[in-house]
């Protein structure tokens, strides 16, 4: 028995270290894996699964709250806002609306002088839309003691009312406050517009002579101006 037994343990010290040498040793701490269950070990950034490699990017960066808004404020300051605007039209402008004063550079003129007038238009109201008075130039006229017209702007045998260089009359915003000023001059001449004439023309009976010493009242735009007195004497 001890014969037989001694034989098999040398056997066995024989054999052992055939079938140990045909298995490669591995480091401590290493785990084999069967090609069927492929490894993946992750690098950084790589991915490695059985010899494949695909690339990863790099995860994009969270979202800054902070630029975002200052995208967005940056946004609204390139945008055009245009406030809410009225589109009411002003009422209608009315003849009462408007002041006329007329002034004169003397009270007291001697024969022949030149009569200075200055005739002013203000829209004493509110803003209105229309044609304004003074779109077409200021008027004035002459009246003597008895109240006779002896002078009017712009009368002669020649020349009538409708030839005055208007421009087109066009409806606009007159605001309050508004005003326009016109200086005229008289050369104490003797000449209105015939008032027979329709449409108002020239007067061929105007005689355009020295007007006769005296006190007159000086009148702006057809009346509406309060007459202004003046006096003419040798």
């Amino acid at each position: 028995m001890r014969s037989g037994t001694g034989l098999f343990l040398l056997s066995a010290a024989i054999t052992l270290p055939l079938l140990l040498a045909g298995t490669s040793r591995q480091p401590a701490g290493v785990v084999i894996i069967p090609n069927s269950a492929p490894t993946t070990q992750r690098t950084e950034g790589t991915l490695s699964t059985n010899q494949t490699t695909t690339s990863r990017p790099p995860s994009p960066a969270p979202a800054n709250k902070g630029s975002s808004q200052t995208v967005l404020s940056h946004e609204a300051q390139g945008t055009l806002v245009i406030p809410a605007t009225s589109t009411s039209v002003p009422p209608p402008c009315s003849t009462q609306q408007y002041t006329a004063r007329a002034t004169t550079d003397q009270s007291s003129y001697a024969r022949g002088r030149s009569v200075i007038i200055t005739v002013t238009m203000t829209n004493s109201g509110p803003t209105c839309e229309g044609t304004p008075p003074w779109w077409c130039g200021q008027e004035a006229s002459a009246y003597d003691s008895s109240g006779a017209d002896v002078w009017d702007l712009g009368a002669g045998p020649n020349t009538p009312q409708s030839v005055r260089n208007c421009p087109a009359a066009l409806e606009q915003t007159v605001a309050h406050g508004s005003s326009s000023a016109e200086r005229l001059s008289w050369q104490q001449d003797q000449c209105t517009f015939d008032p027979s004439a329709q449409p108002i023309g020239p007067n061929p009976d105007c005689p355009g002579t020295q007007v006769p010493d005296g006190t007159y009242k000086v009148v702006g735009d057809a009346g509406m101006a309060p007459p202004v007195t003046v006096t003419i004497s040798s």
